[in-house]
């Protein structure tokens, strides 16, 4: 353990000035808890751990809140979700609590079981127990009712559409995705099946799934609603939780840290600079906000890194530039990627957004980032959208400049 400490000291006292690695962020928290979840509200990042119950940041973790929840909640809490409002925690031992701000917690009706996920869509809330399958509550948690899965650990679930999918980790009954389509009355499960299954994460019509300990183990993709899985370029890993932002993939791996693919898991990178190459962390939770990327671990707390170096902009030059420039991209047209240089004359918060031809939102390849003064490039990935124009616009402070670029396949 004293090892452990020395090692992440060093590595904190070497890398906390860098703007491109990952720091960890351990004042008035400690550097040695687990943290399961991570939920952004309101300006304030709040961090699920074990045994110490919910703890919480307005400063993008420089400082934590020293009067931790724990107090109001008993056990370990696995997961932590936002939805109408509320924060729902699924905790060890002592069921679901709700909360109305994140910082005071009340335990449910459901208090007697082992809650390992939960998921919810409005007034209906869905927790996965381990060994009690799962139950459902269609009045925000105030009373809940067995939804089926009898007898099965309920590890993840997620809710798209009309459809409820379930991850298991069984011993005896085999484990694997299920699938509702009637609220749970009735479930089926899928081709994915004999592998323990970690987290869900959905982005549009894609489906991904983390799995651990059966081989091949990775991250998985399904593209038709969960009929069919195929495992990404990640087939090699243990894989504790997969997460994605604005059409980009995070996978946090057992002792090894953070992978990244902006390419529907087509391929994959590495993300661990500034943590100890002999002693990477296995990581639970991912959550991205104020330009900003953070991770919960297991036993080293949290650590934090800028957005804008995980994901695929690289800095062209320093020099500065007399004004914001936003050039074509190229190549123009292009299947299925390509580049956007732009440059900027000083520190900035800055954005870039994709539209398509009837101007709604599809994408976000930079979101209020802080970047410094100088020349860049950024890739986009049309791969799943369709051929077509669309429109690429640079926001930095009162600066916009918005150009056209054709995808064709």
């Amino acid at each position: 353990m004293k090892a452990k400490v020395f090692i992440i000291i060093l590595y904190l006292l070497i890398s906390q000035n860098s703007y491109s690695q990952w720091v960890g962020k351990f004042q008035n928290f400690g550097d040695n808890k687990t943290v399961y979840s991570l939920v952004f509200n309101n300006g304030v990042l709040f961090a699920a751990t074990g045994a110490y119950g919910v703890s919480y940041t307005s400063s993008n973790g420089d400082d934590w809140s020293s009067e931790l929840t724990y107090q109001t909640i008993d056990g370990t809490v696995r997961s932590m979700i936002l939805n109408e409002n509320r924060f729902y925690a699924s905790v060890d031992d002592s069921g679901v609590y709700i909360s109305m701000n994140g910082y005071t917690w009340t335990r449910t009706s459901l208090g007697d079981k082992e809650v390992y996920s939960i998921a919810a869509n409005s007034n209906i809330v869905y927790a996965g127990t381990w060994g009690k399958g799962v139950f459902k509550s269609t009045n925000f948690g105030a009373t809940w009712d067995s939804s089926g899965l009898s007898g099965m650990r309920v590890t993840a679930l997620a809710i798209s559409g009309n459809y409820i999918f379930a991850g298991t980790n069984n011993s005896t009954t085999p484990k694997g995705i299920y699938i509702s389509t009637n609220g749970g009355a009735n479930w089926t499960q899928s081709s994915l099946n004999n592998k323990v299954i970690t987290s869900f994460a959905l982005q549009g019509t894609n489906i991904y799934a983390s799995t651990y300990n059966q081989n091949p183990s990775g991250v998985y993709i399904s593209t038709n609603s969960g009929v069919t899985w195929t495992i990404t370029a990640l087939n090699n890993k243990l894989v504790n939780n997969v997460y994605t932002y604005d059409n980009k993939l995070f996978a946090g791996v057992y002792n090894g840290g953070v992978y990244y693919s902006s390419n529907n898991g087509s391929t994959w990178k590495t993300k661990n600079e500034g943590f100890p190459p002999t002693s990477l962390p296995s990581v639970y939770c991912f959550a991205v906000a104020n330009g900003y990327i953070f991770e919960g671990n297991y036993g080293w707390s949290v650590w934090r890194r800028s957005y804008s170096e995980t994901i695929d902009i690289k800095q062209l030059s320093t020099e500065v530039p007399d004004g914001y420039i936003l050039e074509q991209n190229y190549p123009n047209p292009f299947n299925p990627t390509t580049t956007i240089n732009f440059s900027i004359p000083k520190e900035s918060i800055l954005s870039i957004i994709i539209y398509d031809a009837t101007g709604k939102k599809i994408q976000r390849l930079l979101d209020n980032e802080n970047i410094k003064a100088g020349a860049y490039e950024i890739k986009f990935n049309g791969s799943h959208f369709t051929s077509g124009v669309y429109f690429y616009r640079l926001e930095a402070g009162d600066f916009t400049n918005t150009k056209k670029m054709i995808l064709i396949k």
